[in-house]
């Protein structure tokens, strides 16, 4: 699981990812967040 957070406008969010792969989301979403944390 990756939290990744965005500043402006300021959001969270998280995504489940296997290596490389997004499994649960889109990549164009995940892409706006910088991760900073992974589990």
């Amino acid at each position: 699981m990756v939290f990744g957070i965005k500043l402006v406008p300021f959001g969270a969010h998280c995504w489940v990812q296997a290596g490389e792969t997004v499994l649960n989301d889109t990549v164009d979403n995940v892409s706006e967040y910088t991760p900073i944390m992974v589990v």
